[in-house]
C-alpha cells in the first residue's frame, strides 16, 4: 500500500506539473510529489510506531550519509539515493 500510494503520488503530481509546466513542470512535480508522499508516509508510520521510521527516498538518503566500517561512504547508498530522485522526475 505505501509504494502504491507514492507511485499515485508522483504519478498525479507528474501529471499535474505537465499540465501547468510542460515537460520541465512534469520531472519537477513528479520529484516533489515522491518527496511529499515520503513524508506523510515517514511522518505516519513514525507516530504510529512512536520511532522515527523512514520511507522511500528519505530512507536511501537515511542510508546514503551512514558510513561503512572504514569510516567511508557507501557508494551504493549513494547511488540508490541520488538514482530515487532521477527516477521520480523520469
Amino acid at each position: 500500500m505505501k509504494a502504491a500510494s507514492r507511485t499515485t503520488g508522483v504519478v498525479l503530481a507528474g501529471v499535474g506539473g505537465m499540465l501547468v509546466g510542460g515537460p520541465v513542470g512534469a520531472v519537477a512535480a513528479g520529484v516533489a510529489g515522491g518527496a511529499l508522499m515520503d513524508g506523510l508516509t515517514t511522518g505516519i508510520d513514525s507516530a504510529v510506531h512512536r520511532r522515527f521510521r523512514p520511507s522511500g527516498t528519505i530512507a536511501t538518503v537515511n542510508e546514503a550519509i551512514e558510513l561503512n566500517s572504514e569510516g567511508k561512504p557507501i557508494a551504493g547508498k549513494i547511488f540508490d539515493a541520488v538514482g530515487g530522485v532521477i527516477t521520480d522526475g523520469r
